[in-house]
């Protein structure tokens, strides 16, 4: 009997991780299913712009 015992015992374990991975996928699902569906607006577009950094000679940046 110990080992029927211990058999309803794996299998109510194994029916509970069965479970919460499916409760899992299905919360993922829904995420993944909803950021489709509402995909987020295009940045805004930007231009290149030139950057010009002062040079100078010597060893001293303000002379």
């Amino acid at each position: 009997m110990a080992d029927g015992t211990r058999f309803c015992t794996i299998e109510t374990q194994l029916q509970q991780l069965t479970d919460t991975i499916h409760n899992q996928i299905q919360g993922q699902l829904a995420h993944l299913t909803e950021t489709v569906s509402n995909p987020s607006p295009p940045p805004l577009p930007s231009r290149n712009v030139k950057l010009e950094f002062p040079r100078f000679k010597g060893s001293h940046a303000l002379e």
